[in-house]
């Protein structure tokens, strides 16, 4: 039942981490109640965490040994004993020339090294001199600071907008780590990124601030002649196009073995356009005509890098090479890259001007933000939005009957399920929502406070469409692989319906969980329907109607809580109870059950959980340290109590911990109906349950404050509620 949708986050990392069942297991299962204390107080004392985590700095042990196994990429991606040396042919532009006659011919040469290239460097660009190596000087002395003068920015939160981490962003989940660290910033709006600046050494924020600014003249002016260059109209790549502006500077400490190894593997940037500052060591290499050529430092010169959006924009007039960072063994680099790239929500697609009449686009439109999604969770090396065709292949569905359980599904001997058999319970509590009222609130309290999750029947809601419902369901994940394609491609836009396998994460999951999920919004729903399945036919109309009944199914419950718990009348009502997703599990007959798990061990994170089961068992909870079965009932629905809600009854109820485990012969279907409340609705304790003898358990925080720790806990709703927790 794991499932969330925080419909106005931001950050790439919430929607790629987004129910990331392994690393919630992981993490959950192997925190000892010492380890939950020493937990806590990291989170006290984030400085101190730091100062420990940032021990993984290359910077911080490269002297020390040999290069590590773990940073020895496989034969095919090595760099190898081959010297390459720089490359004479890449363009260097006079931009000086640019104010004068010969401007018609400036804007040809970076129209031709765009074309041919992707690369080019300039030099007399206007940026001043002793600003550039005034900065460069800053970067070199950031690196060298002790730890805890560092400790304040290093992060592994990709959501920050100001951190140092070493390696990428998925250090723990990454097969082969990258010889460098990497401190990178947001600087737009620059007044407000500049405040998370680090601040030592003491002229960082005023002295990167004057070279971002200049960095991004700079950018825009090439974007002007590229425009002009182009056809385009004077300051098309202004405004949106170009708002948005991160610096990332990489550190490259001397490496033990530069053969073995890479500081930033090969890639194409996703942006519009780079600006790098290489410094005085050479590093950069540009993969042309199927070889590799290096771009030779030259003094205050800047790298010019095409990015994707800019190939996209000009339908491929231009390209964006690929490239990639060495080392080398006797001396650190350090590098500065400027990127320049659209708002999240500007609209990417080639310019009808730069179609010709026999051919046709080479992209559809899409906002910027979805194509940064699609980059990073396909680790796409070329934009191929339009041409790509989503991998189906790794659903279960598509192959489970041909092998056996595959090394990857197989979790640890401590976390499996075993041979044991769960029996199924007849103490679950079941419910008749048809009852007298007052016996039905007392049966819905006890149940929330003694097992966290209940069954309800006699519910309203017409038997013909919860069968139907589960039917249109069943009959979906039958279908033909390609009328369900589409559903597999990544995008950021929230009313989008997704259909994944395990989790968002499969390539970091350490252990895949068998099941394939179908995620879709419901709220607003006339908005969302848009983007649900049009196969099976019936399916929109039939899901729909479901959705409405559980809704009003879930107001009615939470209504019912609200009178046994003694608080007002509709205190759930409004943004508490606004938002709804409905995500469909689908888990294949297993090899050896006994092995894995569809879903682990978890609390959910939200509201309130409606779930529709089919006939087949598999919901499994923990109560007393055992676990025990929920039998599927006819016409009946499973409500599980959320972790917001067991908050706000100030622990008066509980969130109960469950899990998903497989069977070898029939395919199990589930429809998890998640309510929660807006990002930005504020969750706390009702003050009417706060007492003497029950004080607050935590502070007010934003919905979204705990989905972001949630997260950043890898999916342990316990430890996301730490920072908000009061002192007793």
């Amino acid at each position: 039942m794991q499932l969330v949708h925080v419909p106005d986050a931001y950050l790439i990392l919430q929607l790629y981490l987004y129910e990331h069942p392994i690393r919630t297991l992981h993490h959950i299962k192997k925190i000892s109640i010492i380890n939950l204390k020493e937990k806590k107080k990291k989170i006290k004392a984030p400085q101190n965490l730091n100062i420990q985590e940032m021990e993984k700095l290359v910077s911080n042990w490269f002297n020390d040994q040999a290069l590590p196994q773990s940073y020895i990429f496989p034969p095919e991606t090595r760099p190898g004993n081959h010297t390459i040396p720089g490359c004479s042919t890449i363009p260097v532009v006079d931009l000086s020339k640019a104010s004068g006659h010969d401007r018609t011919g400036i804007v040809q040469q970076i129209l031709k090294a765009s074309r041919e290239f992707g690369f080019f460097q300039v030099v007399n660009h206007g940026v001043s001199e002793n600003l550039v190596n005034d900065t460069m000087n800053l970067f070199k002395e950031f690196f060298q600071l002790p730890a805890e003068d560092k400790a304040g920015v290093y992060s592994e939160d990709p959501k920050r907008p100001c951190r140092l981490y070493t390696s990428s962003s998925n250090y723990e989940t990454e097969k082969v780590h990258l010889w460098r660290d990497n401190l990178r910033h947001l600087c737009h709006p620059l007044e407000e990124c500049i405040k998370n600046w680090p601040q030592k050494p003491t002229r960082y924020r005023e002295t990167v601030a004057a070279y971002s600014i200049e960095a991004k003249k700079l950018g825009l002016r090439i974007l002007e002649l590229v425009s002009e260059g182009l056809g385009l109209s004077s300051g098309f790549f202004g405004d949106k196009l170009s708002e948005s502006a991160l610096l990332s500077v990489n550190h490259y400490p001397p490496c033990p073995d530069p053969s073995l190894t890479l500081g930033v593997s090969r890639h194409c940037d996703p942006n519009l356009l780079t600006i790098l500052h290489q410094g005085d060591v050479y590093g950069l290499q540009v993969y042309k005509d199927g070889e590799w050529i290096g771009v030779e430092p030259l003094r205050n010169a800047f790298v010019v890098n095409i990015g994707h959006q800019l190939q996209i924009i000009s339908n491929n007039k231009l390209k964006s090479a690929e490239h990639r960072a060495v080392t080398n063994s006797e001396v650190a680099r350090t590098t500065a890259a400027f990127f320049i790239y659209p708002s999240d929500d500007c609209i990417i697609e080639p310019v009808k001007s730069l179609i010709d009449t026999d051919e046709s686009p080479a992209y559809r439109a899409f906002r910027f933000k979805e194509f940064q999604l699609n980059y990073l969770f396909n680790q796409s090396q070329s934009p191929t939005l339009r041409k790509r065709k989503p991998s189906m292949a790794k659903l279960l569905s598509s192959w489970y009957k041909d092998q056996s359980l595959p090394e990857s599904y197989i979790f640890p001997p401590d976390e499996r399920p075993g041979k044991h058999l769960v029996p199924t319970s007849n103490t679950v509590p079941v419910i008749d929502l048809g009852d007298d009222r007052n016996h039905l609130v007392h049966q819905i309290l006890k149940a929330s406070q003694d097992f966290g999750l209940f069954q309800v029947v006699g519910h309203g809601v017409p038997a013909e469409l919860m069968i139907e419902t589960m039917s249109v369901f069943k009959e979906f994940f039958e279908m033909p692989a390609e009328d369900k394609e589409s559903l597999t491609v990544y995008s950021d836009d929230p009313r989008r319906c997704k259909l994944v396998t395990s989790s968002l994460d499969y390539e970091g999951d350490k252990i895949h969980v068998w099941r394939d999920i179908l995620r879709q919004p419901c709220h607003p729903l006339q908005d969302c329907i848009k983007f649900w399945p049009q196969k099976p036919t019936n399916y929109r109309e039939v899901v729909a109607a479901c959705s409405i009944e559980v809704k009003k199914l879930a107001l009615r419950i939470l209504d019912l809580l609200c009178e046994g718990l003694g608080m007002e009348s509709g205190y759930f009502k409004g943004k508490l109870s606004e938002d709804l997703e409905l995500g469909v599990n689908y888990y294949p007959p297993c090899p050896d059950p006994s092995l894995t798990l569809g879903l682990p061990t978890h609390i959910d994170p939200d509201l309130l959980t409606i779930l529709l089961q089919d006939d087949v068992r598999g919901l499994q909870l923990l109560k007393d340290g055992e676990w025990i079965g929920v039998e599927p009932l006819p016409n009946a629905f499973v409500v599980n109590i959320g972790y917001q809600l067991q908050v706000i009854s100030n622990k008066m109820l509980k969130g109960v911990e469950h899990r998903a485990v497989t069977n070898s012969s029939d395919a199990r279907i589930s429809a998890v109906f998640c309510i929660n409340p807006t990002g930005d609705s504020i969750i706390e304790p009702a003050e009417s349950l706060v007492t003497a003898t029950n004080p607050r358990v935590c502070r007010a925080f934003r919905f979204k404050e705990y989905m972001d720790n949630f997260f950043s806990m890898y999916g342990n709703a316990d430890l996301a509620l730490q920072p908000f927790k009061l002192e007793r």
